[in-house]
């Protein structure tokens, strides 16, 4: 799985707490953060429960038994459910009018089911039939809203229009609903590889998650087929150069001393000798010493900076590699990436907080959820747009900043 390393994946029922899991940040109730802004994490292990959504509620014989120390925790799932009314029930104004006549017309009412789920499901089965299913729905208009395109108009999408427009229609319902993008993963692919599994970036998905009182946040597939939600073509694996070019110095060095001896005519006696040949060895020693930890100092000094500047050549060569590579979706992907670095740092620099536009998001989206590639066109549009944004940050960035961005983050 080639995933965005400043990413965390999470599975569902996770038991892992903060305290477990160093470098890694809670985002509120909703996501996992890399700690590290700038490479985020190459590995972690997380621990999670395989229960069934049923066995995760709580019984009122249990509720009972909570004595005055735990309730403050009932306290606190009561506020959190308040919370969760209030915030994820939340749209724009307009599209939450146009989507509550849509609710009416097509007779989809809360009031007439038993429970919020049961609700979401006949949500879903509706967009499902209202809707098909395809990989290649077109670019949405500039400066009309994705859902309401879909929902309205064009009729044709993939997980993520099904998944957008289930969550908003949920929400204008007055359910509790957020949209979700992760891998979609089944036990079969653990089996036989010693609890190990091989996700390609193929499997990316989309979904729903609905909130329900004292079970919590439930995921529900909205996309018609699951299968047919994922994408199934094999990766490419990735190529590198077999070798590197390091730059090579050559430290050459005129003589710097000479030691010239007066002539005389008298001969010292032995221990006269012996006293000037110890003090002409111990001077030349130490001369010898010197020398050799200045050139030792200067040979480190030329080593780093030839490092730093094959580091960059080689780094720079590789981005530039998977930007031209033939693959246009790959291509795209791995601007987006580097987008996403670059953003990141002017962030920890605390410059700005960049927002990727909607007509470069939506660029990033077919490429990585359709079947077809992108255009040309497309992809020269994200790389202008990566390169603007690269001349910006320097801007805003202190001259040091910008050495440590170009040489050793090989950002710019």
């Amino acid at each position: 799985m080639q995933r965005n390393s400043l990413r965390v994946y999470a599975p569902y029922g996770l038991l892992s707490g903060p305290e477990e899991l160093p470098g890694i940040k809670f985002i509120h109730d909703g996501f996992l953060r890399s700690g590290n802004a700038l490479f985020g994490l190459s590995e972690y292990n997380m621990k999670s429960t395989t229960l069934q959504i049923d066995a995760w509620k709580m019984s009122k014989s249990m509720i009972n038994a909570f004595n005055k120390e735990q309730r403050p925790f009932i306290h606190a799932a009561m506020e959190y459910k308040d919370f969760v009314y209030s915030h994820y029930t939340q749209l724009p104004e307009a599209l939450d009018e146009r989507l509550s006549q849509y609710l009416h017309e097509h007779n989809l009412n809360i009031k007439n089911y038993t429970n919020p789920n049961a609700f979401a499901n006949a949500v879903i089965t509706h967009v499902k039939n209202e809707n098909s299913y395809t990989l290649s729905p077109g670019m949405t208009p500039e400066g009309r809203d994705f859902v309401e395109y879909f929902l309205f108009e064009n009729h044709k999408g993939y997980c993520v229009h099904f998944a957008s427009a289930t969550a908003a229609l949920l929400r204008s319902a007055g359910v509790p609903a957020r949209y979700v993008e992760g891998y979609a993963v089944s036990p079969d692919d653990f089996e036989g590889h010693d609890e190990w599994a091989s996700i390609p970036d193929s499997r990316s998905h989309a979904w729903v998650e609905i909130y329900l009182s004292a079970v919590g946040w439930v995921p529900v597939e909205a996309t018609p087929s699951a299968d047919r939600g994922i994408i199934n073509h094999d990766a490419a694996e990735a190529q590198s150069p077999s070798s590197i070019n390091h730059l090579e110095d050559d430290i050459t060095n005129d003589k710097f001393y000479k030691h010239e001896r007066p002539q005389t005519n008298e001969l010292p006696d032995d221990e006269n000798n012996e006293s000037i040949s110890g003090e002409v060895q111990s001077s030349s020693a130490n001369y010898t010493h010197n020398i050799i930890s200045i050139l030792t100092t200067l040979a480190m000094f030329v080593l780093f900076i030839a490092v730093i500047l094959s580091s960059r050549k080689l780094q720079t060569a590789l981005r530039k590699k998977k930007f031209t590579q033939n693959d246009s979706n790959k291509a795209a992907i791995a601007v987006y990436d580097y987008i996403v670095k670059l953003h990141a740092y002017a962030r920890a620099n605390k410059t700005a907080d960049y927002k990727i536009p909607n007509n470069i998001y939506n660029i990033v989206l077919k490429a990585r959820y359709s079947q077809h590639m992108i255009t040309e066109h497309e992809l020269e549009n994200l790389l202008v747009y990566a390169e603007n944004q690269s001349a910006e940050i320097q801007k805003t960035v202190s001259l040091f900043k910008r050495f440590v961005g170009k040489y050793i983050y090989v950002l710019f």
